[in-house]
Order: C-alpha cells, then structure tokens, then sequence
C-alpha cells in the first residue's frame, strides 16, 4: 500500500478478516442499496406435503439466519420490496411475525 487511501469494493468476507492482520490497514464495511431475492417455490408447485405449504413454517423462517449465512454480518433481511432508507419506503407497513423457530412441536409439518 501506499501510505495514502485504497479504496476496493466488493471483497469477500473472508478475505476482509484476512486483511484486517495486515499491520497498518484499516479494513471498513458499510451497507449497500444491493437488494438480493430469494424467492422458495415462488410458482407454488410443492406438493401440499411439502414444508412450504403450511403458512406457520414459511412464517418462521429464520431470515436473519439466512440472511447472515448466506450474505454475511453485515446484511439484514428486508420485509418490504425497498431499500430502508430509500424515499418512499416504509418497513411499518410490512408484516412481520413473531414465529422463532421451527422446533415448536405445532409448526412441524411432518410429526417424529
């Protein structure tokens, strides 16, 4: 490095921690309008057997765990089709549920 500010964008997490060993940098993070979908039968062509078909387990699905495992500590799940932030986006109209987890024996699709 130079002595001055690098700038780079886009460095994978586990390259970041790497880098945060490296005397004399300072690694930063922040957040991004960058909105990712992940749309679960979105066609609605799963078997009424399926998981997805009960309301209560699509509910309580973790999208905090997910959202972390799959971009990183830094995101956080949207429930409105906007960015926080963002003119005209409200998150106090969407619908979030209190559903924690799925080991609640009455949200089990399939018994033991």
């Amino acid at each position: 490095m130079t002595g001055g500010i690098d700038w780079a964008w886009q460095i994978a997490p586990d390259q970041a921690e790497q880098l945060k060993a490296v005397p004399n940098l300072t690694v930063k993070s922040s957040g991004t309008m960058r909105i990712g979908f992940l749309i679960l039968d979105a066609r609605g062509t799963s078997s009424q057997d399926s998981p997805l078909a009960n309301l209560k387990v699509r509910q309580a699905i973790n999208r905090e765990g997910l959202s972390s495992q799959l971009v990183g500590g830094e995101s956080k799940p949207l429930y409105v089709a906007c960015y926080r932030g963002q003119f005209g986006c409200n998150e106090m109209v969407a619908t979030k549920y209190g559903i924690t987890n799925l080991f609640e024996e009455s949200l089990r699709p399939f018994p033991r």
